[in-house]
């Protein structure tokens, strides 16, 4: 397998885990949990870990820890904001509903807006480090 679909299959890993994490968490949020649905997306949930463990052998992990870190870093931020936006459509039903609860200390909870443009730069950032020579 080319080292770059390695590293798309890592990367993708994470945002599989923490769209289905979105869900999973939105339906407990909510209490609306329709067990077969919730159990069909724990599944893809750890479909997500199995592969991101298995992409990140795949990619040397272990011997080019710094270059994956940097991967694994944006892929996490990124992560993040599309659990925020998957959380939203499912217990809100709007992908850009905006919540008013604290977040990490902070007064008010980032938009929406704010994490789209997050998983923006953090995919050009992705984009450019699996293209770079040196990984």
């Amino acid at each position: 397998m080319n080292p770059i679909w390695r590293k798309i299959l890592y990367v993708l890993s994470f945002w599989i885990y923490f769209m289905a994490t979105g869900v999973t968490e939105a339906m407990t949020w909510k209490g609306n949990i329709n067990p077969d649905i919730y159990h069909y997306w724990r599944a893809v949930e750890w479909a997500g870990l199995i592969a991101l463990f298995i992409s990140f052998l795949l990619v040397n992990g272990i011997q080019k820890t710094w270059e994956n870190l940097k991967i694994a870093i944006c892929a996490t931020i990124s992560g993040v904001g599309i659990y925020e936006l998957v959380f939203c459509k499912t217990a809100y039903g709007d992908w850009m509903y905006h919540k008013t609860s604290r977040w990490l200390f902070i007064s008010e909870h980032p938009s929406n807006w704010f994490w789209i443009g997050l998983i923006i730069v953090c995919s050009i950032f992705i984009i450019i480090m699996i293209r770079s020579k040196k990984n």
